[in-house]
């Protein structure tokens, strides 16, 4: 099958030796994915980087083959791997985040699913399957639609020889390749249709809708990147010398075009390869070069404005909390609100299903006293089944740690005069413990460095000022400052929060200080300058802070 053969044959080493102009660099939180052998070529695992510029990171050890695909928000990316060791041929999909954790299997095919592509809003995947065994590429292999999990898989009838399926942005049609052609179909298997005729590959939509690139092969020397309208016509040439492209990615303004170009037709003589950009008008600039040959890239332009926080209160009302949630980033508009938790629990807000938006929950102490009981809800109205986890004198703590987009909980407990963090990605099992900070310290999370994947920090009096320590790995300080008052005592200090409070992605520092009979809230954009300083609530309030409607 084309798609494991060249792994086979020594698919993407890649060493970073060079850069291009910078100016040309993917947008502040792209991210590109590939593949990277560290053993001469005998297996590959996934590796991302931020920009063709900078170092790659690996992503798994897992041995990956065929084309990697990034997730619409750049978090997570989907591959191919052996299900066994390799010896029966089957391969199947899985998932992992970009820091590497959160590894699933999502298929079992009985043969091979491979060319994986995302739905624009992240809740399905579409990818061949081979049905019958073969490398025969007119029959081998349907189009297959399933959600992001793998589950409830279902193929498009009539398709056949199906590879590279690309979704439309607003998800309601499918690209993909033959070896007769580039075809449109709907996602309901309806409008079957040819809009180029001839080997083609890769096809990819531009984020307007209004046009597809693709690749198409016009001698033995050169395969040229061009580009048709979205409901077929005159196709154009964008990129065509010397050489081969593939991998064509639309960035987020539908006229630059990311690609890789290379020389040498097989896999054994590919060289020279590079990342280039092309913009209509121009010339195509190179981004980087790799001292070994790439045969792949995924791309995700993370948007710029993926969710800003705002402000929210839950206050003491009878028996329960009443929250009230702010639309505005400044807090002006607290008109949203609803009931829920008993007065004297620790309310947490977070987003527990992935959804993009944040709801409420609360934590108690079981009946025996003995450990922490969790109550979390999705629609600020139904529990979801409570459960234990962290003891009795734990402090509760939540965020998204393997950045696939659902928070989960976790404790610091005070062990020795220091914080040992008990984090869980499944609600129920911890992570290895680590210990970071020291008892008496408010404790806070957030993305500190735009990767998707929340971690920990401490912040403590130093003489009069609160002073941050925010790490990005949750062993080592990655920023250290000052920012915040401290009392004549610890329960006088400034409150801490954390929060993406601008909507670049980056999240960042706050406080909530009493002010006579209100509660104020000062924000930065940088850890450093105030941003925002506005009076929302009263002494007693208990402040939390999220992404309310998912915007």
């Amino acid at each position: 099958m084309r798609t494991f053969r060249l792994a086979a044959a020594g698919l993407l080493a890649v060493t970073l030796v060079g850069a291009g102009d910078p100016a040309t660099a993917a947008p502040p939180g792209s991210t590109f994915a590939f593949l990277q052998t560290s053993d001469g070529g005998r297996t590959y695992s996934i590796y991302a980087a931020d920009s063709p510029l900078a170092p790659p990171r690996r992503v798994t050890a897992r041995r990956a083959v065929g084309r990697p695909a990034l997730s619409p928000d750049g978090k997570r990316v989907v591959f191919t791997s052996p299900l066994g060791d390799d010896s029966d041929g089957r391969y199947g999909l899985y998932v992992v985040g970009l820091n590497g954790f959160g590894l699933r299997q999502l298929t079992a095919p009985a043969y091979t699913d491979f060319d994986p592509a995302w739905s624009p809003d992240g809740q399905f995947l579409a990818f061949a399957r081979d049905v019958a065994g073969s490398s025969d590429p007119l029959t081998c292999c349907q189009l297959v639609i399933s959600r992001s999990n793998g589950s409830a898989a279902r193929a498009l009838p009539g398709i056949l020889g199906a590879s590279y399926p690309a979704w439309s942005p607003d998800g309601s049609r499918l690209s993909f390749v033959t070896p007769r052609g580039l075809w449109l179909v709907d996602r309901t298997g309806a409008g079957l249709r040819r809009i180029v005729e001839g080997p083609v590959s890769q096809p990819a939509w531009s984020p307007d809708g209004r046009q597809i690139a693709y690749t198409q092969r016009t001698t033995e020397d050169q395969t040229q990147l061009r580009v048709i309208g979205s409901s077929g016509g005159r196709p154009s040439v964008r990129h065509a010398v010397n050489g081969h492209v593939d991998s064509p990615h639309w960035d987020t303004d539908s006229r630059a075009l990311y690609f890789i170009s290379h020389r040498g037709a097989g896999e054994d003589s590919r060289v020279s390869s590079a990342i280039h950009v092309q913009v209509p008008g121009q010339r195509a600039r190179r981004l980087s070069r790799y001292q070994r040959e790439v045969f792949y890239l995924a791309f995700a332009a993370r948007k710029l404005q993926p969710g800003t926080t705002t402000i929210g209160l839950a206050r003491t009302s009878g028996a329960l909390y009443d929250w009230s949630l702010a639309n505005a980033p400044s807090g002006a508009d607290l008109s949203r609100g609803h009931r829920f938790g008993p007065a004297g629990s620790t309310p947490v807000a977070g987003d527990w299903n992935g959804d993009g938006t944040v709801s409420s929950g609360f934590v108690t102490r079981n009946k025996a006293g003995t450990s922490l009981l969790w109550y979390l809800s999705n629609n600020n109205r139904t529990v979801i089944a409570p459960f234990e986890y962290g003891a009795a004198a734990d402090r509760p703590i939540v965020g998204d740690w393997d950045g696939d987009g659902r928070w989960t909980v976790g404790v610091a407990r005070t062990q020795d005069g220091r914080l040992r963090w008990l984090l869980s990605d499944d609600n129920r099992m911890p992570r290895a413990a680590f210990v970071y900070g020291f008892a008496g310290d408010q404790i806070v999370a957030g993305d500190w460095n735009y990767d998707g994947v929340m971690t920990v920090g401490t912040v403590r009096p130093v003489q009069t000022n609160l002073a941050w320590y925010l790490s990005d790995d949750n062993r080592t300080i990655a920023r250290r400052f000052t920012f915040g008052v401290a009392g004549a005592s610890r329960d006088r200090d400034d409150r801490v929060v954390a929060g993406d409070w601008n909507g670049d992605g980056r999240w960042t520092a706050g406080l909530v200080r009493v002010a006579g009979p209100a509660l104020q809230w000062v924000l930065t954009d940088d850890d450093r300058t105030v941003s925002q300083d506005f009076l929302a609530g009263v002494p007693g309030d208990f402040p939390v802070v999220g992404n309310w409607d998912g915007s």
